[in-house]
């Protein structure tokens, strides 16, 4: 006869919002595998201006459409001696209906 040892894991319900959630999934990930993953050490300073290639990378979306953004004014360039960089708090709005966006805030739903 064939056996299989199964061990009961006990099941607790419990109600979490969903900023506690992340909270709980970020520690479990920093306990798992700290030296991979440092959420507090990310600079997410709003005034912080970005190249194009920074940009790009953090709010995962490709160079063109950073520069589409920028030719239809979704986002405005700040130039500083003829270097073009972005500021984050103008990236976060025009990105912030995205849903690959990490800074996307969730919209209020209807009554």
């Amino acid at each position: 006869m064939n056996k299989t040892s199964s061990t009961e894991v006990p099941v607790f319900f419990t109600a979490l919002t969903a900023t506690e959630l992340t909270k709980l999934i970020e520690e479990v990930i920093l306990r798992l595998q700290p030296e991979k993953y440092d959420f507090q050490s990310k600079s997410l300073d709003p005034n912080e201006l970005l190249t194009r290639v920074e940009a790009a990378k953090e709010f995962k979306v490709s160079i063109a459409t950073i520069d589409n953004y920028r030719r239809d004014g979704l986002i405005i360039p700040c130039r500083i001696r003829g270097v073009v960089r972005f500021k984050r708090s103008d990236l976060q709005a025009a990105f912030s209906g995205s849903i690959i966006n990490p800074y996307k805030v969730p919209k209020a739903k209807r009554a």
